[in-house]
């Protein structure tokens, strides 16, 4: 007589759930997955992580049991396949009951139930989805929260869970609704569109108070300098086209006779020469330390005891300096700095990472068999994996390559590695760019080629040139190149590159204002690299 009404589990055992009813259930090496070994599977896995679930691997033993499960986000093609959970048993396992899941990343969650099929020898791999893709209902993605953490920035330890946000005195922390630009209003409780944001903000100073709270607050100028009503004297805000770093800084390079000298008093002078006055001056005096005679070729060119003129007397004046341009020069072209010993100054150099002239600044780098690898990777806020080579060999000019591998990142965090260039270090703060292959590890799963610049660490940097690179992952070899030109009045053309199998992307050229100088280097940023090989050479 035939069961008209089969239990849950042993329906299971006779299809195919939990895998998708399209999914072929053949492994690797032609085997076919028993439908009885697994009935049931509940998972649940943030999206960053990927879109679809598959069973990557089943093994039966006469000891163990073990599966996993992977995530990807094509449903027919192995494209970015991350580890999401497994379990391993030893036998006697139990039978038609949930066994929790271990999570191999984190948000990740959920239970198994295993059949009559353990009982039976399987061992069996799947690469692909398109072999064993688990249903929607068994596994799926989940939106992770928008906000995850709140710390202080550049902490290590961060607060999660219910967190309470207290204003104090003067700051009160609201719920209100803001357009976010880039992003979709998602917010229903916003009548007018937009997203529901926390606000911090200074608390209105209450009518008939004479305590005006935005006066208190308010910076030593307390107005705006692009408005120009700061006062005399007026804020520095541009010298010429060029205008300051992140940190509000203009680095100036001198050349030929010119001299800087600083200002720190200013004095005030009567009819006769006397100060009568002295006050506190801040500034800069850029001068050239000619004399007269100086600008003559010949001695004797100045006014004599009786203040007449060279030539009065039928006498030549002395002869003046004339500026003569190569004839390959047009009128109006760009006129390269003078003395650039950057230029065609230095052969190919080739990194030897063994070698003791190299030196970290941050992070922790360490050889391993002729390879340079950072694994200071686990630690939110950690410090870049920063080595530089203590030998200066120069920025304009020059170009360099680097051979390397980004073997993985810190969940939740953008992670990046690559080559440090034109490194200075002014009043203990370093200066430097960057060109790396970067990885969203928070959400979208974006993958970058960016040319950063930097003042310091502690996030304050600046994006210059940013490309989409799709078509690389991790585990996988490339090389990364960076080309700087010869500084013209404009400045100096740069432009970074990445190369690889059936890969290549290459950001657009930029004017830099690049020195002379300046150390080039290996960074690793949240992230596991491994770098095989360095070269700087001429341009």
């Amino acid at each position: 007589m035939s069961v008209r009404n089969q239990d849950w589990y042993n329906l299971n055992e006779s299809i195919p759930y939990p895998l998708q009813d399209s999914a072929s259930a053949i492994s690797d090496g032609g085997q076919r997955l028993p439908s009885h070994v697994l009935v049931d599977l509940n998972l649940r896995f943030p999206s960053t992580l990927g879109r679809y679930a598959f069973l990557g691997a089943c093994t039966v033993s006469p000891h163990l049991v073990t599966l996993v499960i992977l995530g990807s986000q094509s449903p027919a093609s192995p494209v970015s396949v991350v580890p999401l959970a497994a379990v391993s048993l030893v036998k006697p396992v139990s039978q038609y009951r949930p066994l929790t899941l271990s999570p191999l990343a984190a948000g990740v969650g959920g239970w198994i139930v295993l059949g009559g099929g353990v009982e039976e020898q399987f061992a069996g791999r799947f690469s692909s989805p398109a072999q064993s893709l688990l249903s929607p209902r068994a596994a799926r993605m989940y939106s992770p929260l928008p906000v995850e953490s709140l710390g202080k920035y550049n902490q290590a330890t961060a607060l999660t869970g219910l967190i309470r946000l207290v204003g104090g005195n003067d700051v009160e922390i609201v719920k209100e609704c803001r357009e976010i630009p880039g992003v979709t209003p998602s917010s229903v409780a916003c009548d007018e569109g937009g997203q529901e944001v926390i606000v911090i903000r200074l608390r209105e100073t209450v009518q008939g108070s004479q305590r005006n709270v935005y006066d208190l607050y308010r910076g030593p100028c307390g107005k705006r300098p692009e408005s120009g009503t700061c006062g005399d004297p007026q804020p520095i805000e541009f010298l010429g086209p060029v205008v300051p770093d992140c940190c509000g800084n203009i680095t100036l390079e001198l050349a030929g006779c010119a001299e800087i000298t600083g200002l720190v008093q200013e004095a005030v002078l009567d009819e006769e020469g006397e100060v009568v006055q002295v006050d506190e001056a801040c500034g800069v005096v850029v001068r050239c330390g000619l004399s007269l005679d100086d600008m003559c070729e010949e001695l004797g060119a100045l006014p004599d005891d009786q203040g007449r003129l060279p030539g009065e007397d039928d006498e030549d004046f002395c002869s003046v300096y004339t500026l003569v341009l190569p004839e390959e020069e047009a009128e109006g072209a760009e006129e390269p700095y003078e003395e650039t010993p950057g230029c065609g100054s230095l052969a190919t150099w080739d990194a030897t990472f063994l070698e003791p002239d190299w030196t970290d600044k941050a992070g922790h780098m360490y050889e391993t068999g002729g390879e340079m690898r950072c694994d200071d990777a686990g630690i939110a806020g950690a410090l870049p994996c920063l080595r530089l080579y203590d030998v200066d060999l120069g920025t304009a000019c020059r170009q360099g390559q680097l051979t390397f591998t980004v073997r993985s990142g810190l969940y939740g965090h953008a992670y990046s590695a690559g080559m440090v260039f034109g490194w200075q270090w002014v009043s203990d703060t370093p200066y430097f760019y960057t060109a790396v292959l970067s990885w969203d590890g928070r959400s979208s799963g974006k993958k970058v080629l960016q040319v950063r610049y930097w003042c310091g660490f502690a996030g304050q940097n600046v994006l210059l040139q940013e490309v989409e690179t799709p078509d690389v992952a991790l585990n996988e070899e490339y090389t990364l190149t960076v080309t700087i030109g010869t500084p013209t009045a404009t400045g100096a053309p740069v432009a970074a590159s990445i190369t690889g199998d059936g890969v290549f992307y290459v950001t657009e050229t930029m004017n830099r204002f690049v020195l002379q100088t300046g150390r080039w280097g290996l960074w690793a940023d949240h992230s596991r690299a491994t770098f095989t090989a360095m070269q700087v050479a001429e341009n």
